[in-house]
């Protein structure tokens, strides 16, 4: 029996969990009646056809390299993509495995007439994300220039009241502390465990933490400019916080910005980009972190060196959560310890985040290291690649 995965895919909150569950009953119906046997699912929950950068979709295309299936089956031509270079592109590439895509819903003969009747879907697909993403697009700055709230996501300090935001007075008093707070030296993390030991909720119930605090301090509406993409309305909104103190925080931020990103690109991160997070999957980067250490003393005793490669894997998971070595500064008192992190913890950009805690970089490099030489670069590996030279 022939083998095949499913992929199925919804963009918006908006719609119900239950459409990933019937695509995936009409695509196991359609595998059934074709005499496939279905040997995975993968399926992006809130994710844009738009693009091809979506989590499940590029593991299957990876998984596709090890020619463990015959065809990709869909719902439709849009589930699989709304752009047509990059569904033409992706087809391409899993036909060099010989795999095929079979829509469920969508017959499409063989021959030149389903290349023509493919296409057309394809464009359709492609038509139809355009004009959504331009109608609402078209709403959202409406909102914008008329100070109406774009959906029902609150802004903490103020209330939503028939679409319009509307100062809460304790929230927005916690809203001027953070901002002083930060404007007068006081770290982000500081000011999380400020409003988390006293109690205090974001506007979703929720404690306080870096990614919220880091949006705080940079959201205009606080100075009541309202904004969107390429859009600013003032005094749509009223305002919480005194444009001075807002501008002095905003060039604090950018002085810390500037710091770490100056600290982190003079030094190389090699598996940034290239190592991934086995919890949610987002490559690791490039992270650092600067304490000032009173009368501190210089340790020139020699680092301990391990070899990776005769320890276990609890071992080295242990070694890899240790504290850095730090590098000295020119300021005696200051110390950088440099970590990898995944992108899902360090932006908190994806749905719930990821809360896997950095790795020492060095160990990790050393491990990756250790680990590559004991696979390829054993006695039979060398003698094979001295003949092929």
């Amino acid at each position: 029996m022939k083998k095949a995965v499913i992929y199925a895919r919804y963009s918006s909150h908006k719609q119900r969990e239950e459409s990933i569950e019937r695509q995936l009953e009409i695509c196991h119906k359609f595998a059934e009646d074709n005499d496939y046997e279905v040997i995975a699912e993968y399926c992006d929950r809130e994710q844009s056809g738009r693009t091809d950068n979506r989590l499940k979709f590029q593991k299957m295309m990876k998984d596709a390299e090890r020619r463990e299936f015959d065809a990709v089956i869909i719902l439709k031509q849009d589930r699989f993509a709304r752009n047509r270079a990059d569904s033409q592109q992706n087809k391409l590439r899993l036909g060099l495995y010989n795999i095929r895509v079979l829509s469920a819903t969508e017959p499409i003969p063989e021959g030149s007439s389903g290349i023509l009747m493919e296409s057309l879907l394809e464009g359709i697909a492609e038509y139809y994300s355009a004009e959504l993403a331009e109608k609402v697009t078209d709403g959202m700055r409406k909102n914008i220039l008329k100070g109406t709230a774009n959906g029902s996501y609150r802004t903490y300090g103020y209330d939503l009241v028939d679409k319009k935001y509307v100062v809460n007075p304790d929230e927005a008093a916690l809203v001027r502390k953070i901002f002083e707070k930060y404007a007068n030296g006081d770290t982000v993390k500081s000011i999380i465990e400020y409003c988390n030991n006293r109690g205090y909720k974001t506007a979703q119930g929720k404690e306080f933490g870096y990614c919220y605090i880091e949006r705080m301090l940079k959201n205009k509406k606080y100075i009541g400019i309202y904004s969107w993409s390429d859009i600013e309305k003032a005094d749509s909104i009223e305002a919480i916080v005194d444009e001075r103190l807002f501008n002095k925080v905003q060039k604090r931020i950018e002085e810390n910005a500037n710091t770490g990103a100056r600290e982190n690109a003079i030094v190389d991160y090699v598996l940034s980009g290239k190592a991934f997070c086995g919890h949610c999957e987002q490559p690791l980067v490039a992270d650092s972190v600067t304490k000032t250490v009173k009368n501190a003393k210089t340790d020139n005793s020699k680092k301990a060196v391990f070899d990776f490669t005769l320890l276990t894997f609890n071992k080295i998971n242990e070694l890899l959560s240790e504290e850095p070595e730090p590098e000295l500064q020119e300021d005696a008192n200051k110390r950088v310890y440099r970590y990898y992190v995944c992108r899902g913890r360090k932006e908190k950009a994806f749905k719930n985040g990821c809360h896997k805690q950095r790795l020492n970089k060095d160990k990790l490099e050393n491990a990756v290291i250790a680990y590559t030489a004991n696979q390829y670069l054993c006695d039979e590996n060398t003698e094979e690649l001295a003949k092929a030279i």
